[in-house]
Order: structure tokens, then sequence, then C-alpha cells
């Protein structure tokens, strides 16, 4: 039996307030790490792709921000089926971004941050 999550490195730039692109198409992001040293108070939201070029913030079926309303520095973020995040927000993402802050009102963060997302597989393939 495999494993059946892998974990996708996310780093905000020093100065910045979105991450690089991750693939995660073949899974559902259902925890994150959160840089251990430290975190400028922001909210923390997702931004979605299809094609790896266009990225959009995430709402759910009811126009309600998908956000991390206070995260903290060296903590682990479940996402599980809470009241308006849940890992199947990320069914049908192809790429995926974090940012520091919400839709126009971002945060650049004070030094580069390093996340980790772990990412459950929901179908055959590799990452």
């Amino acid at each position: 039996m495999s494993f059946p999550y892998t974990l996708a490195t996310f780093t905000i730039a020093n100065g910045a307030a979105v991450s690089n692109p991750i693939f995660i198409a073949d899974g559902e992001l259902v925890g994150i790490v959160m840089d251990p040293t430290a975190w400028t108070t922001a909210a923390l939201t997702f931004l979605a792709s299809v094609d790896g070029t266009n990225f959009y913030p995430m709402y759910d079926g009811s126009d309600t921000l998908i956000e991390v309303a206070a995260p903290a520095a060296a903590t682990y973020i479940a996402i599980g089926d809470e009241a308006h995040i849940s890992f199947a927000h990320f069914r049908g993402v192809q790429y995926l971004e974090l940012q520091s802050g919400v839709p126009g009102t971002t945060v650049n963060q004070g030094a580069a941050r390093v996340l980790i997302g772990v990412i459950r597989k929901t179908t055959t393939g590799t990452f």
C-alpha cells in the first residue's frame, strides 16, 4: 500500500504576497504547514487555475471567500469539512497558489515564507 499523500512547497518571496504555483490536479489540499519562523499578520487565501497561467481567488458556492482568517507561524492547518473550507473545494483545481491577504488587500510578507501543502492523491497518477 502506498502513502496517499504528497508534500508540495509553496514559497512566498520576501516582499511578495503570492506563492509559486503548484500542480495539484491529481489531488486535494488537506493541510498546510505554516513557515516555522514567522508570518506577517494576514489571512491566507487561495488562487486557483485550470491552465497554470490565469489564477483566480477561490470562493465557495455561497460566494464566501475560502480563507484561513488568522494563521500563525509554526502551525499545521488541517483542511477538512469545516464551515467554509473543505478539501472538496480543491477538486478540479489544476494549479494552486497561496496568497497573503484577501483579494484587493494583499499583504506582502516581511521575509521569504515557506509553507508546505499536504495533498491527498485522489486519482491514479504522479505528481
